[in-house]
């Protein structure tokens, strides 16, 4: 969905923190988002004309399938219906995230200097004993930098009403071009973002020509790494933003999933079978066994591979590098490839 928001947030979060969400949901309303986003699960066109190309990719149908389904009777074509109601067009999020990357030694010192001017009321031995004490917290935070994000979810609202009056008042084809119809997509409400909630993040940065760290190449990874912190939160906070995952393998059961989404060892899974009517068509996923992650056995996805790590601080310790490509999972033996991997709440 990358591509239905690009170059719309250019200027849009250089806000104060009081107001940043107001301005986020004039954005939205002011650019329509919402009805970007529709059109862009549904690759409308300038003359409004839609298909289902995108679906069908992101949601696991054969294209003959999906051919198949629409050109058949209405309780197959209803299948499809509830197929992207049900499964990808709710499950389309945006996250709105504000950065501020600052120089550590500027905070720590003002802290230092704040210590010593509280001083003056103080006796000498308590008063070495306090200058001693910010002096050395001075010198363990002053070095490198800090990120902090704080980043906004929204969800998109598609419920059976919505999805009826698209399909019904909105949805036009290459074989039913209606101008009325796309002049009422362009300018209707129906869409909607809802706020889901926020999470905050910060990292510490050690960057140091000892350490060869260049300052451009130290806020990219660091950036990266927060946002992807501050993401991960938002996985765990939120049941409906949990990440659903392919098995890769089942023996032993394996997935691409890891650090990257907050996974550190321990936490547990649904895995989830795809099963289908076979008189309707209507796909619904089933748990049909619990596994859990294996502590130290959890793919280190943060950084993008072939590239040198910089050293980045999460929890005052560094993270020891890995070789894994993939998260190991522990459990029963019911789970088979094809099935989804859903992280428990």
């Amino acid at each position: 969905m990358a591509s239905a928001t690009g170059g719309l947030t250019a200027g849009m979060m250089d806000s104060t923190a009081k107001d940043t969400r107001l301005r986020i949901d004039r954005f939205i309303k002011e650019t329509k988002l919402a009805n970007q986003l529709v059109a862009k699960w549904f690759n409308r066109k300038e003359d409004g004309t839609m298909d289902g190309d995108l679906v069908v990719e992101r949601g696991a149908y054969g294209a003959t399938q999906m051919e198949y389904m629409v050109a058949q009777g209405a309780a197959n074509k209803q299948a499809f219906k509830d197929a992207v109601g049900d499964e990808m067009i709710p499950n389309t999020f945006v996250v709105f995230s504000k950065l501020n990357f600052v120089e550590n030694e500027p905070v720590a010192r003002a802290i230092l200097d704040g210590t010593r001017s509280s001083l003056t009321d103080t006796t000498e031995f308590l008063g070495k004993l306090a200058l001693a004490s910010a002096q050395a917290v001075y010198n363990s935070t002053k070095d490198g930098y800090s990120v902090w994000t704080t980043s906004w979810l929204y969800q998109l609202v598609w419920n059976d009403s919505i999805q009826y009056r698209f399909w019904k008042e909105l949805w036009i084809d290459d074989r039913n071009v209606d101008s009325l119809k796309k002049a009422a997509f362009d300018t209707t409400d129906l869409f909607q973002l809802s706020y889901v909630g926020s999470e905050k993040s910060r990292s510490l940065v050690a960057a140091n020509l000892e350490q060869g760290g260049v300052a451009e190449e130290v806020i990219h990874k660091a950036t990266v790494r927060n946002l992807d912190a501050t993401i991960a939160k938002l996985q765990k906070k939120f049941d409906v933003f949990k990440p659903r995952v392919p098995v890769l393998t089942t023996a032993p059961i394996t997935a691409f999933i890891g650090m990257k989404e907050g996974l550190d060892g321990g936490e547990k899974f649904d895995a989830l079978e795809l099963t289908v009517d076979p008189k309707t068509g209507a796909r619904k996923y089933k748990s049909i066994a619990t596994v859990t992650v294996e502590k130290g056995k959890v793919w280190d996805n943060r950084y993008v591979p072939g590239e040198q790590k910089i050293p980045v601080l999460q929890n005052d310790s560094i993270a020891p590098p890995t070789t894994l490509d993939r998260t190991y999972f522990k459990g029963s033996d019911k789970v088979q490839p094809g099935m989804l991997l859903k992280q428990i709440r």
